[in-house]
């Protein structure tokens, strides 16, 4: 094997890290070791841009070095392994799989329907409900954090007990200027775990609670949390349709993908049987 001393590589680097814009060179060889070589483009491209002179010949001199490594550890390899066949099955049985799976994302992107209707997704949803089970509890509420020394404490602690429209208004209003955090779900689900996590000492806060009470208030240094519980649903239910509608419409989805390959291929062979293309050989 041939070597590259450190003196010529240090000038290839050096003339490299200037990154001309001379597009004529960027193919020319910079480093070559027996049949590998690492052209200039290639170098240019493991730069990153913005770099002084200095790091940038660091970072160069880095490349190269591992570059060189890689370059005399394959071929060190690929003359003393003990089973090339081996290793050359498992190249052609990669690339087969490969040039298959594009072809079948081709064949999909062209010929397969990606569209789901709502009325496909609730069809699967009722006619499997009883799969889908909770595995945490959700609720449907509204959570307020306020620092202490916000004004009209009293009343904010009024209005998000009250489902009214005029009290959601003013809530709203308030939090604006005075709320770090406001979020209204009435009309989605979230897990409550994930509002528990925002109140202080939360390991306190267990399901069993929502057995007990909706409003939930508590108390740090600096801020003030709020919860009014509108609806709850405890884990080891059914799975709520609007919770469940997004993984089912990728089931949906991921078994037409089967189907529709299934078919092609079910095609394919028949057509080939068919035609004769298929002979067996018996001897």
């Amino acid at each position: 094997m041939k070597y590259i001393s450190a003196i010529i590589i240090s000038v290839i680097l050096f003339c490299t890290c200037s990154k001309t814009p001379d597009n004529s060179s960027n193919n020319s060889v910079i480093v070559r070791l027996d049949t590998h070589i690492l052209t200039k483009q290639e170098l240019d491209e493991a730069l990153p841009t913005g770099l002084t002179s200095e790091d940038s010949i660091i970072i160069a001199e880095n490349f190269i070095a591992k570059w060189c490594k890689d370059a005399l550890m394959y071929d060190l390899a690929k003359n003393n392994i003990n089973d090339m066949k081996e290793i050359n099955q498992l190249v052609e049985n990669y690339k087969k799989s490969l040039i298959t799976y594009q072809y079948q994302e081709q064949l999909i992107s062209e010929k397969m329907s990606s569209v789901i209707t709502e009325a496909d997704i609730k069809k699967y949803y009722e006619e499997n409900k009883d799969k889908f089970k909770l595995e945490a509890t959700l609720i449907k509420g509204l959570f307020l954090k306020i620092p202490v020394d916000a004004p009209q404490i009293n009343k904010i602690k009024e209005w998000y007990k009250s489902p009214s429209v005029k009290d959601l208004e003013n809530i709203e209003k308030y939090s604006i200027q005075n709320a770090v955090n406001y979020d209204y779900f009435y009309n989605r689900w979230i897990r409550w775990d994930d509002i528990i996590a925002c109140f202080p000492s939360q390991n306190q806060y267990s399901d069993a609670l929502l057995h007990q009470q909706k409003q939930i208030e508590a108390q740090d240094s600096a801020f003030c949390y709020l919860l009014n519980v509108k609806e709850v649903l405890f884990a080891g239910n059914n799975e709520p349709y609007e919770h469940a509608k997004n993984y089912i419409k990728d089931m949906i989805i991921n078994q037409k993908r089967v189907d529709f390959l299934k078919k092609f291929e079910d095609d394919l062979y028949q057509t080939a049987l068919e035609k004769g293309f298929i002979k067996r050989v018996v001897n």
